[in-house]
């Protein structure tokens, strides 16, 4: 574990913890990222809203999908359903040639 010592107790104390291992974790991903020859930018936030997309496109109920992302409401989950919306009716535009 990366902060073991963390007082669950204290917010400010998780949200530091939450930071520094959030930091940690961007400083890997550039580390895989040059290595792989990666043009874009990439981070845990940019992870989370990928595994969003591909999770709901994939058929997963939004609601399943806003638990695993810890969501404390289903609207703030709400904005991953409106990407793939918009990819379903770009996919629509077939019809109108």
């Amino acid at each position: 574990m990366l902060l073991p010592d963390v007082k669950l107790d204290d917010p400010q104390a998780v949200d530091v913890a939450i930071s520094r291992a959030t930091a940690h974790i961007n400083n890997n991903l550039k580390i895989i990222k040059n290595a792989a020859g990666i043009g874009k930018h990439i981070s845990f936030h940019i992870s989370r809203h990928t595994w969003a997309t591909r999770a709901l496109q994939k058929g997963m109920s939004i609601d399943k999908v806003s638990k695993l992302m810890g969501h404390a409401a289903i609207r703030e989950t709400q904005i991953y359903a409106k990407i793939v919306n918009t990819e379903l009716d770009k996919a629509m535009d077939v019809f109108n040639d």
